[in-house]
């Protein structure tokens, strides 16, 4: 008894790769409008962030990211942060500005130890974005630095499904050169973020005890969150 083997080319099958072929082609362009649209959502979220100027530099000191007035005798605290966090969000909400004047005034040098460790081990949205916030404080652009961290710290909920390309998109609205839009879409920085993401964490468990956020602390110690600045400005 033969078997009959049937022509992969004959009418049923043909019908079946065409069905087949109809599919990927509407997949791809949902797909595509889909691409499209995020990424246009990412272009109006950032023009409409008001962008705030910043009289003051932005420079790492390892694994922290430093916004200072330049040769002025501040007073140093030191941020705990994750893009990830609620509270952060809400912590950057209350007191993002009054930061910002004391440091332009030369009163404050802040500190930003960014974490990842929402992200559990993983490659998500707290990891991204902090590799995308330190492309750009990289650049040495404090303006630009300054607005894009509170952007995506304020917008959370917004930018929590972003791709490394919306981050990138966003920043180019923001101003950055197209070295750092290049190198956020390209995830080029993951690595040190990773790196410096574990040196903040330790860095804070053995100051607490604990990795969590956000946290304040001015010469190893805990600050009420509640009128930060002004308390650590003051001492």
């Amino acid at each position: 008894m033969s078997t009959k083997v049937k022509n992969p080319n004959d009418s049923g099958s043909g019908f079946i790769v065409a069905i087949i072929a109809v599919v990927a082609v509407i997949a791809a362009v949902i797909g595509v409008v889909l691409y499209m649209g995020r990424s246009k959502e990412a272009d109006e979220l950032a023009k409409s962030f008001p962008s705030a100027e910043v009289n003051a530099s932005v420079a790492f000191d390892g694994a922290v990211v430093v916004f200072k007035k330049d040769g002025a005798a501040a007073k140093s605290a030191d941020l705990y942060e994750d893009f990830s966090c609620t509270y952060c969000a809400q912590l950057d909400a209350a007191s993002g500005e009054d930061a910002l004047k004391a440091i332009e005034a030369g009163d404050l040098e802040l500190r930003v130890h960014t974490l990842n460790f929402m992200d559990r081990g993983a490659d998500g949205h707290s990891t991204e974005a902090m590799a995308a916030f330190e492309t750009v404080a990289h650049s040495g652009d404090a303006k630009l630095a300054w607005n894009y961290r509170a952007m995506l710290m304020r917008d959370q909920q917004k930018v929590f499904n972003w791709s490394k390309q919306d981050f990138a998109d966003a920043a180019k609205v923001m101003g950055a050169s197209d070295d750092v839009v290049k190198k956020i879409a390209d995830g080029a920085g993951i690595d040190e973020t990773k790196a410096n993401a574990e040196t903040n964490a330790e860095t804070l468990r053995a100051a607490i005890n604990e990795v969590s956020s956000p946290h304040v602390l001015q010469d190893g110690k805990q600050v009420d969150q509640n009128g930060w600045v002004e308390t650590v400005t003051k001492k």
